[in-house]
């Protein structure tokens, strides 16, 4: 199987450049379709885990507890308490993407409180905590991905 060495880069507008993929993708081509995916899918979910303790260390709390437009209690700390990771794979597999953010309970905390309003200044505190991470998290990506595969080609 071709050596696999991934690395990453941003440019000035924050976006991540990766190079390496061409020989990742043919080695998880080689482990198959289904395989393939969920390696690289365990991966993403993995290496995501720096980011979302830095955005609950990060992300504000409030001091008094109300009452969301949808009855909910949201309770001082609510936000922190219900920051979660996702990862969404194509259906070929061969395609997956994380995200860190509030559950949907807690939109407000990136649509209102990160970004602001006319009303309210913003208060960014989940693009901080991915500066913060971003290399933590690409170094876990890379180690994970690595270990997996390893694992399924012996």
């Amino acid at each position: 199987m071709p050596k696999v060495d991934l690395s990453l880069s941003a440019d000035k507008g924050n976006r991540l450049q990766v190079s390496g993929m061409k020989e990742l993708s043919k080695k998880l081509s080689e482990l198959g379709e289904k395989l393939g995916g969920r390696q690289l899918r365990s991966a993403v979910v993995f290496s995501l885990t720096p980011l979302v303790a830095a955005a609950k260390q990060r992300a504000p709390v409030g001091t008094k507890d109300h009452t969301a437009y949808n009855g909910i209690d949201l309770s001082a700390g609510y936000l922190s308490r219900h920051i979660i990771k996702k990862a969404f794979m194509s259906k070929d597999k061969t395609f997956v993407s994380g995200s860190v953010g509030p559950s949907r309970e807690a939109f407000y905390g990136s649509q209102f409180v990160e970004l602001g309003t006319e009303n309210m200044t913003a208060d960014p505190w989940l693009e901080p905590a991915y500066r913060a991470t971003k290399d933590a998290v690409f170094d876990r990506f890379k180690a994970k991905l690595k270990a997996n595969i390893d694992k399924v080609s012996k």
